[in-house]
């Protein structure tokens, strides 16, 4: 829903939408009529880059600072001070808190711009990946319930596998849809909590599959 919030300019490009029966009962519209878009909603090419644009206009004018090498994250300074910062992905926002008033007061700014979901503190899952403060205000983060949720393959009982030679490339279509699937989930580790997995996740990615890859 987050995009419903993003700027109402789709009206200006006339796009129309058909909608199911149930949605149909709901507005009091007939199976001939279509609505027409005023607003950015989720399924359209534009509507991810409408909710940046307007999320990075909402902070800039509050006074933040767009980092140059990360477009997502926004800092706030005041007197030279840092106070704050706000990391935004998609509709998630992660908030880097100081102890100032004037970050109260720039915080309560930020919350009053949109509609919110639930606020977690201290210790919470986002994008996979857990967070945690300690007392120490040191946070460690890791995916240790995301690792857990992945399902390894059972190598050992595949005849096809079994049938071919240890340089072979595979060519069945299901073989290549699960290895995909196995290495994408894999590469989800490697910028969050596992950088070390860069380089053999990325050469297993990029090289024919064989049985010795996927072992």
């Amino acid at each position: 829903t987050a995009f419903l919030q993003g700027d109402y300019g789709e009206g200006e490009r006339n796009v129309y939408a058909d909608v199911p029966p149930d949605a149909r009962s709901l507005f009091g519209i007939t199976a001939e009529q279509v609505l027409k878009l005023e607003g950015s909603v989720y399924g359209l090419r534009t509507a991810p880059r409408a909710w940046h644009q307007k999320v990075t206009n909402d902070l800039l004018s509050l006074g933040a600072c767009q980092h140059p090498l990360d477009q997502c994250v926004f800092s706030f300074v005041h007197k030279g001070v840092l106070i704050g910062a706000v990391g935004v992905y998609v509709d998630d926002f992660l908030f880097v808190e100081g102890t100032s008033p004037e970050w109260r007061k720039m915080k309560q700014s930020i919350l009053a711009l949109y509609s919110w979901g639930k606020h977690e503190q201290q210790q919470f899952t986002m994008c996979g990946v857990r967070y945690k403060q300690h007392s120490d205000f040191s946070i460690t983060l890791d995916q240790r319930s995301y690792v857990d949720s992945l399902n390894p393959a059972d190598l050992k009982s595949d005849t096809l596998l079994q049938s071919l030679k240890e340089g072979e490339a595979i060519t069945d279509p299901k073989w290549l849809k699960r290895f995909s699937g196995a290495t994408g989930a894999l590469q989800w580790l490697v910028p969050n909590t596992r950088p070390d997995l860069a380089a053999e996740v990325s050469i297993g990615a990029a090289s024919p599959v064989t049985v010795s890859s996927i072992k």
